[in-house]
């Protein structure tokens, strides 16, 4: 971190707390009871004052899942809570975090999950646990009792109407390799490249994380 501000003041360090699998049990508890979250917004401002980071991305993957996922049923309110904890700290200190410094965050994978109900596979469906191990088909079909998740450039450019209206700073893409750098499907890296293009309609003060080749 140090080498890298050296090069470049305007090199801005953040820090990621993340808890994914059995791990993010931890996240459940504290996010749980409003003490147990102030003390931990507490202990991440004295982290960024300490060395001097810019700021933090809470990665808890995924709140609201099943034990077997690391998680417990009440995580999505209780992740409320804690983003609520966090901006309200912001707000005493800084009198509102502005738009322009906050970045979306975009995962190109999949996620898969076993029904609760076969015949119930709407989204929002009751779910009893992640999806089963199997073989992996060129031609791509799954099972109705099962359900997967992914993005595509329709649910992407959902969110880059959302970054546009609240002007937010900017987006970040992560796993890139998770994109179709190959052109397997078609186009090489379609996320990346449609995320790249929606960004130039959208006014400077929003950022692109990528340099391109334009060679």
């Amino acid at each position: 971190m140090y080498i890298v501000k050296a090069r470049s003041a305007a090199v801005r360090s953040f820090v990621t707390v993340l808890e994914r699998g059995k791990e993010a049990l931890s996240y459940s508890i504290m996010a749980e009871i409003p003490e147990r979250r102030r003390a931990f917004v507490k202990a991440i401002l004295e982290l960024l004052e300490q060395y001097g980071l810019s700021g933090v991305e809470i990665a808890w993957e995924w709140p609201g899942t099943m034990v077997k996922f690391g998680g417990i049923s009440s995580d999505r309110e209780s992740l409320i809570s804690l983003l609520t904890d966090v901006d309200g700290v912001e707000t005493w200190i800084d009198f509102g975090c502005p738009p322009k410094k906050l970045i979306l965050g975009i995962g190109p994978f999949g996620l898969a999950y076993t029904l609760a109900n076969p015949a119930s596979y709407n989204v929002g469906a009751p779910i009893v646990g992640p999806g089963a191990e199997g073989q992996y088909y060129y031609e791509g079909y799954y099972p109705y009792y099962e359900w997967m998740s992914y993005e595509d450039t329709t649910s992407i450019g959902v969110k880059m109407n959302f970054v546009q209206e609240k002007r937010l700073g900017g987006v970040i893409l992560q796993y890139v390799d998770y994109d179709d750098f190959w052109g397997f499907c078609g186009t090489r890296n379609p996320l990346t490249t449609f995320i790249y293009q929606r960004l130039q309609q959208i006014p400077s003060d929003i950022g692109f994380a990528i340099e391109w080749n334009k060679k």
